[in-house]
């Protein structure tokens, strides 16, 4: 089956970086923690090449991430997000 190609995002698009913190959000629902993490760190990474650090977009990735690490028990981590 052969899809239509539309227009090409790039690596660092906003589009990409809100489906990674989408995916990250199915792996944290999961109870996959660690590859949550992953994948908001990524989405993190491109929202801040981007983006001011208060911007609502990475304010909602931090704070995804400190929910993350405040269910796994890890305080030092949430201080940081």
């Amino acid at each position: 089956m052969e899809y239509p190609s539309g227009p090409k995002l790039g690596e660092e698009h906003r589009t990409i970086a809100a489906t990674l913190n989408n995916i990250a959000v199915v792996y944290d629902t999961q109870g996959r923690y660690e590859k949550a993490l992953e994948f908001y760190g990524r989405a993190l990474a491109m929202r801040l090449k981007r983006l001011r650090e208060d911007h609502p977009d990475v304010a909602a990735t931090l704070n995804y991430m400190a929910i993350v690490y405040e269910t796994q028990g890890r305080a030092v981590q949430v201080e940081r997000c």
